[in-house]
């Protein structure tokens, strides 16, 4: 009867499995409130997805760490062997020359080498400031994929305030078939109705009864999942706040998740800019090693197994790579360029939510005022036929027609009311307005 059902529906077999297995926490008062305010706030701190921002701060953390040690000092052990074909030879042809040198062919070295960066134009600060932006687009990431949970809030909060209006509307006409039913006894005890007349009232009343019954279960549904969408027991009897004057806080300006990750999305896509501007910095190193060669690493003269110490000063520049620079600088203005499409799309789709927004809207209020008119006719008729009962000029099936068309045209009346209310928080959702007052 009610459109929110088919929204709650798929959610409660698992919302009761949760509440089953222990998924729920500390229960909120049965008779406190709860606003809309209220609810985003659980719902968010609830999900799965928000843990992952303490795993991505650890991730940050981490990554930090490494690019900090890649000043530290570096130290290797190395070691080659080689054969060739031809080596140095002075003076072993010559008889009784004073330098006789004949190396072999063959040589090996074993040694150690330790490299410290003394200039390396940026490149470490730059990595950090990269991995910070970077750690803000997964965490934004994570905001825009906890915002669509918003919008099962509000349907469950509409969908709640329309469930207990109806409930209202059928106490309402139960109490006044109550009300026919006592009368119409007493005119069937005098012999001026039939039996059959209180019959028909009591049929009715269990009709209404069995409506009042799915409605009732519709909400215990919505409950349930709001239950499980906030970790918290809520208890049916906890009062769920909308928010008021919702006309008066729409709001043009955006303030969705989104465009914070398309901000950060850009940060991050322009930052390798630089990072192309340091990398093509000259690179100094200091270096030193010490092992053992055959043979003399140092001293050629020496064909023996010797030690050996040397160090000194690296320098590094790329002098032929200006080219590949600029492409790559062009491949980065045109992603942070396609960052922009994407945000100006996002915008223009919510322009155009809004727009559509708008005219239901305007649908809604107009059909709010003709659903007004006709309850109130509809209302003026019945108590008309309620005399007409009581002087036994109609039937308790007459009565029953109308009681029928006066209670439907107040149902329509509070179904567009519920519409327009779940409309209104749909434009503000669409917008990211989070500055909602609330009412009782």
């Amino acid at each position: 009867m009610i459109n929110f059902e088919n929204t709650c529906r798929h959610l409660i077999n698992f919302g009761l499995m949760l509440i089953i297995t222990g998924a729920i926490s500390s229960p909120i008062d049965a008779q406190s409130s709860l606003t809309l305010e209220e609810c985003y706030g659980l719902v968010e701190t609830n999900y799965p997805t928000l843990r992952s921002l303490d795993i991505y701060a650890a991730i940050e953390d981490a990554q930090n760490r490494l690019i900090a040690h890649s000043r530290r000092p570096i130290i290797e052990l190395k070691g080659n062997v080689s054969l060739q074909s031809e080596a140095i030879s002075l003076g072993s042809d010559i008889p009784g020359s004073p330098i006789s040198i004949n190396l072999p062919l063959y040589n090996f070295r074993t040694y150690s080498e330790a490299t410290y960066n003394l200039y390396e134009g940026g490149v470490i600060n730059t990595r950090k400031r990269i991995n910070e932006i970077q750690m803000l687009v997964r965490k934004t990431k994570v905001m825009v994929d906890l915002y669509p949970l918003r919008v099962q809030v509000n349907k469950i909060f509409a969908g709640v305030a329309l469930a207990k209006e109806l409930l209202n509307l059928f106490d309402l006409t139960t109490d006044d078939l109550d009300l026919r039913q006592e009368f119409a006894k007493n005119a069937v005890e005098l012999g001026v109705l039939l039996e059959s007349e209180v019959s028909k009232l009591e049929v009715r009343k269990l009709e209404i009864e069995n409506e009042k019954r799915i409605v009732q279960a519709d909400i215990l549904s919505a409950y349930a999942t709001l239950s499980v969408l906030t970790g918290t027991d809520i208890d049916q009897r906890t009062f769920l706040e909308l928010p008021e004057s919702l006309e008066f806080v729409l709001t043009p300006e955006i303030r969705r998740p989104e465009l914070t990750l398309f901000s950060h999305q850009k940060a991050s896509v322009l930052s390798q800019k630089e990072l192309i501007e340091v990398l093509d910095k000259p690179n100094i190193l200091l270096y030193g090693q010490a092992g053992f060669g055959y043979p003399n690493a140092l001293n050629f003269s020496k064909v023996q197994f010797a030690p050996y110490a040397l160090g000194g000063i690296r320098f590094s520049y790329k002098i032929f790579d200006k080219s590949d620079k600029e492409y790559k600088k062009q491949k980065i203005e045109l992603e942070s360029h396609l960052i922009d499409v994407h945000e100006a799309t996002f915008r223009k789709n919510i322009q155009i939510q809004a727009a559509r927004y708008d005219a239901e809207m305007m649908a809604l209020k107009d059909q709010i005022l003709r659903y007004d008119q006709i309850a109130k006719l509809q209302s003026n008729i019945l108590k008309e036929l309620a005399i007409q009962m009581e002087l036994g000029v109609i039937t308790s099936t007459e009565y029953l027609i109308q009681s029928n068309a006066e209670l439907r045209a107040r149902q329509n009346l509070q179904v567009a009311r519920a519409k327009l209310d779940q409309k209104r928080l749909e434009y503000i959702t669409i917008y990211g307005n989070q500055t909602l007052d609330s009412k009782h």
